[in-house]
């Protein structure tokens, strides 16, 4: 089976959704995870409001999440509201590993822009789709999660939504928190109550140098 190779483009202002290669060379010296939502936020520009449009938020696995033992992570990586510097922030529980088994080819989802009115991510096969999220918009992350409960979401609560600063992005119904520098206000300022992950987590291969490009 081969490496994810590709990334999601998600832009809520245009509600468009594209797949693009990742170049090879970032593959090499960034792997994925961090490193790769890290190059992209660089590619961003370093002049931009964390709370404007212009922001990128990137929802980063790397290549073998939800392939190995224990539980896996999901990185959040976007310019802090909080600090105004560059930041990391990590989540784990069930969400990781079905979010790699819903992405398909690509080791991750960059989304830029804002949306109108409420909206999710829905993330199943390959493939995003925007969906109205209006009735979704007020609830805690335990009602949310709720409404979901064969799939997996990493998804903001009010403060998320009212954009304080140091707001998390919960999934497993708030049991797991990517917790550090106010990457829910991300979401919130995007109008992106969640990302909802529908499929199960990559079946692994008999031999882990079946892993290849």
């Amino acid at each position: 089976m081969s490496v994810p190779d590709r990334i999601l483009r998600v832009d809520l202002s245009a509600r468009r959704v594209s797949s693009d290669p990742i170049p090879d060379e970032w593959i090499t010296k960034y792997v994925g995870g961090k490193g790769l939502g890290a190059r992209y936020l660089y590619e961003a520009g370093g002049g931009i409001d964390p709370t404007s449009p212009q922001n990128l938020l990137a929802f980063m696995i790397g290549p073998l999440t939800g392939y190995t033992p224990g539980e896996q992570r999901y990185a959040a990586i976007t310019k802090s509201p909080l600090t105004g510097t560059f930041l990391d922030s990590y989540g784990g529980g069930a969400f990781p590993a079905r979010l790699a088994g819903s992405l398909g080819p690509h080791l991750g989802v960059l989304v830029t822009g804002a949306a109108d009115e409420p909206v999710m991510l829905s993330i199943s096969d390959g493939d995003a789709t925007i969906e109205p999220a209006r009735e979704l918009w007020g609830l805690d992350t335990v009602a949310v999660d709720e409404r979901f409960s064969n799939s997996a979401v990493a998804c903001i609560g009010p403060a998320g939504e009212q954009t304080v600063r140091y707001a998390t992005i919960a999934s497993d119904g708030g049991d797991h928190h990517a917790g550090r520098g106010g990457a829910g206000a991300v979401m919130g300022t995007k109008r992106l109550k969640a990302v909802v992950a529908h499929d199960p987590a990559p079946e692994p291969p008999s031999n882990v140098s079946d892993l290849r490009t």
